[in-house]
């Protein structure tokens, strides 16, 4: 995969959170903002794991060219 399809995948992860946590606040039932709210950090996360496999795959192409 690309070194940057991650970083896109992060972005686009973290736009869907916001997405999320905007929708909650406009929610006038607390228990679906709540499960709203619990849907954007699953976002978030899914975002660092992203980051952090960008992170892994940029340090692995750099092994890579210095050889």
């Amino acid at each position: 995969p690309r070194v940057t399809e991650e970083s896109d995948r992060a972005v686009r992860y973290r736009q869907r959170a916001e997405e999320m946590r905007t929708i909650a606040a406009e929610c006038k039932e607390p228990i679906t903002a709540r499960h709203l709210m619990q849907v954007a950090e699953d976002w978030e996360q899914l975002a660092r794991s992203a980051d952090r496999i960008g992170a892994t795959n940029r340090a692995l192409q750099r092994d890579r060219n210095s050889n």
